[in-house]
């Protein structure tokens, strides 16, 4: 198959509908409101591979600048890995994470997933490792777009 590899779908409206229903489809959540509200900015990045105008797999990069103890830093967050079932197995979500990984090295002071049960094993090959505590901390802060 020749996939084409699409980094943003944002504002292409036939990709965007196929991520979101992608992504309906592998986990049941819908992007859409979240687009239409405007809160999917420059720093949600699907990285996708289409095919006849279909993302068919994605891997997505969200940026994250902050200050911590004082520095600032930059972490990106890879998530919303998908592939439709008849192309999975294929090697394109782990392309997908190499493509990320590549473009956002020499930027990013480090890269996280949340992975669950059923693909925590997916992920070592890629350098990442399980870490078993997490610690939350909130504060009550009005949204922001």
């Amino acid at each position: 198959m020749n996939y084409q590899l699409v980094k943003q779908v944002r504002e292409n409206n036939p990709l965007r509908k196929s991520f979101i229903d992608l992504a309906v489809k592998t986990f049941d959540l819908s992007f859409e409101e979240w687009y239409q509200q405007g809160y999917w900015t420059d720093a949600y990045i699907p990285y996708a591979f289409v095919e006849r105008n279909k993302v068919i797999a994605n891997a997505s990069a969200n940026i994250i600048d902050l200050r911590w103890q004082g520095e600032p830093r930059r972490y990106i967050q890879i998530g919303t890995v998908m592939t439709e079932p008849d192309h999975r197995n294929k090697g394109l979500a782990g392309q997908l994470i190499h493509h990320i990984l590549q473009d956002w090295q020499q930027e990013a002071d480090a890269f996280f997933l949340f992975a669950n049960p059923t693909t925590v094993d997916f992920y070592p090959k890629f350098g990442f490792t399980p870490q078993r505590r997490t610690s939350i901390y909130y504060a009550g802060l009005p949204a922001s777009r």
